[in-house]
């Protein structure tokens, strides 16, 4: 995911702050700082039936007519992902260059630690290697790179952003097609869980991203969740650009578990963050009364899940479903096609009951069912 490095992360942030009725985001600096309340609490019953319906096999559902992806055979695709250290976003792009071999097609992978300047140097070797299409995918913010693809798009070369923009957001102009995520409903589904654990009176900490384009949407779902569903909880932020992961998030989440014995519940909104909340909580001696909510289904979390009772939750988007819509958002432009215009892979929750689904050990590719291999091979026979 694309953000914007901070010159440092102040450890005030991680005073809590309370949530208003609001459901859209607001940017770190103007953070929620009163308590929710709503006069009734609505019955959990919904929230319940939510994370019951969203722990199944996603069914298919169609992007367009049907394709001929063999007729771009010689065809060049090279990716950009917002850091090829999440190992979400450097999978996705190995995994894009299998399923594209077979029709001759080319996707290779500009690897980088998430720092702006690398996606532009990658830009420029799109440009100087003549490839046919840019994906600039896992959350990579195309308008921090509005120059560079307005240079693309002058030399014939298509830009396609996937994996940013909520279906609520305007895409910025100038992209030849996106592929959504349903950053939105993540949220509501991160809150979600986080309010059946702690049974409506949780003490919460969201560990959020800062300045990603997909950011307000996912924090826009989880605000609307708490303010509806949870008027007793509590819930305080703190935003750590991905670039200070490593060294910010675990100091953060550590002052916050010795400032407030009460915390309960922790959702890293990305489960990225995970390998860095957990040392925090074990420092602590807090391992056994705070658990972890998150997304992405990274297999090294659904394996911690499956050994053990930190992490009870983490929501996943159809591996293979998402890098064949890329791809065929992709396949699409280059045929000179229609786009289609709502692209995007379903979710699926993964708790102690289902992770074994996702295999022993576990693999993105694992626990979401045969509907996208199945169907995007009779879509792509054109």
């Amino acid at each position: 995911m694309s953000r914007h490095r901070l010159a440092s992360v102040a450890v005030g942030l991680l005073a809590a702050v309370g949530l208003t009725a609001c459901s859209s985001a607001s940017s770190p600096a103007a953070a929620p700082s009163s308590t929710a309340s709503t006069s009734t609490s609505p019955s959990l019953a919904a929230v319940r039936a939510r994370i019951a319906h969203y722990t199944q096999d996603p069914s298919w559902l169609p992007p367009g007519p049907a394709i001929d992806p063999a007729r771009l055979s010689g065809k060049k695709i090279l990716v950009i992902p917002s850091s090829s250290a999440i190992p979400f976003c450097s999978d996705l792009s190995t995994d894009m260059a299998s399923v594209a071999r077979p029709f001759g097609v080319t996707v290779t992978q500009y690897a980088n630690q998430g720092e702006p300047s690398q996606w532009v140097a990658g830009m420029d070797q799109a440009l100087s290697t003549h490839v046919n299409l840019v994906d600039l995918t896992c959350g990579l913010n195309p308008s921090s790179l509005g120059p560079q693809i307005a240079q693309l798009k002058a030399a014939g070369i298509d830009v396609v952003s996937a994996h940013a923009y909520d279906p609520s957001q305007q895409p910025m102009a100038g992209l030849s097609g996106v592929v959504y995520a349903q950053y939105n409903l993540v949220g509501q589904l991160e809150a979600d869980w986080a309010i059946l654990q702690t049974s409506g009176h949780g003490n919460i900490l969201v560990v959020s991203d800062e300045g990603d384009v997909s950011t307000p949407p996912l924090l826009a779902g989880i605000r609307s969740q708490f303010a509806q569903y949870c008027p007793s909880c509590t819930v305080s932020y703190v935003y750590i650009p991905i670039p200070d992961w490593a060294t910010k998030i675990e100091p953060a989440v550590a002052a916050k578990i010795s400032s407030d014995p009460r915390l309960d519940f922790i959702i890293p909104i990305g489960d990225g963050m995970v390998q860095y909340v957990m040392p925090a909580m074990v420092a602590a001696g807090a391992t056994g009364r705070i658990h972890i909510g998150s997304f992405n289904a990274t297999p090294s979390v659904i394996q911690t899940m499956q050994s053990g009772s930190t992490v009870t939750f983490d929501v996943g988007e159809d591996f293979p479903w998402l890098l064949r819509a890329i791809l065929d958002q992709d396949f699409r432009v280059l045929l000179h096609v229609t786009p289609s215009p709502s692209e995007y892979a379903p979710l699926r929750i993964f708790t102690k009951q289902n992770a074994g689904d996702a295999g022993h050990p576990p693999s993105f590719q694992n626990g979401y069912g045969n509907a996208a291999s199945i169907n995007f091979a009779t879509l792509w026979k054109g």
